[in-house]
């Protein structure tokens, strides 16, 4: 615990580290993505990579996996801060509203966050 000092004011705040790409273990290092699922056509692209429909292939349950080469994210430190912030985000909220991140994978080049699939394009061009 660290004391604050604020106008003669003590108190006691319990300070957190922010998380870090190496907090997130739930990555399983897999050596063929495709072994778990199906991917399908691009649904979208974006600064981290792109976004594709995949289908598992026990379940046959149609999702969102976001493909992000691992040597684009580590390129730029803001990267790497806005991917642990959205799964940060998606990963600790439970909500009709927000989209649920159901696996994450890694292999030798790429991270993989899969997520529930949203129809109806992307949000960005909704909103202009």
């Amino acid at each position: 615990m660290e004391r604050v000092y604020c106008r003669n004011l003590t108190t006691s705040v319990k300070k957190t580290k922010p998380l870090t790409m190496h907090d997130y273990k739930k990555f399983k290092m897999v050596n063929s993505i495709e072994s778990k699922y199906i991917i399908g056509e691009t649904l979208g692209t974006g600064a981290f990579g792109e976004v594709k429909r995949c289908t598992h292939i026990d379940t046959g349950n149609q999702f969102a996996i976001k493909i992000m080469h691992k040597t684009t994210i580590r390129q730029r430190k803001i990267y790497v801060k806005l991917l642990e912030n959205e799964l940060s985000i998606l990963g600790s909220k439970s909500h009709p509203k927000i989209i649920r991140i159901v696996d994450l994978a890694e292999d030798e080049t790429n991270y993989y966050v899969v997520s529930e699939v949203v129809e109806g394009g992307e949000l960005f061009k909704r909103l202009c």
